[in-house]
């Protein structure tokens, strides 16, 4: 049952990250930059919450957390809906967010 599920969920994946044109070592790239970012803003989100739990008073890092976590799932979203695009999308919004980082 599991090998099912595992499977529609690379195919659904494989459709939605390929795009015209598209060859099987970009594709596989696209894949394996969504699973990283969904591993990375999953154990963000675990860290947020050991911190809520455990360390309340710690208020920048649960803020900094939050913005990363929002900042992962909103770049999910574009990989998701301009598979083609993202690349260049991640490149400008990551300039941006550093340079974010630079004024604070």
């Amino acid at each position: 049952m599991k090998r099912i599920r595992f499977y529609k969920l690379n195919v659904w994946l494989e459709k939605k990250l390929s795009f015209p044109g598209c060859t099987d070592k970009q594709l596989q790239g696209n894949i394996t930059g969504f699973e990283s970012q969904i591993n990375l803003s999953f154990f963000s989100l675990l860290i947020l919450i050991f911190l809520l739990i455990f360390s309340p008073r710690t208020t920048i890092y649960i803020h900094y957390l939050i913005a990363s976590i929002t900042l992962y799932i909103f770049s999910l979203l574009l990989q998701l809906f301009f598979p083609m695009r993202y690349l260049v999308i991640a490149a400008i919004y990551m300039n941006l967010y550093r340079l974010q980082e630079l004024k604070l």
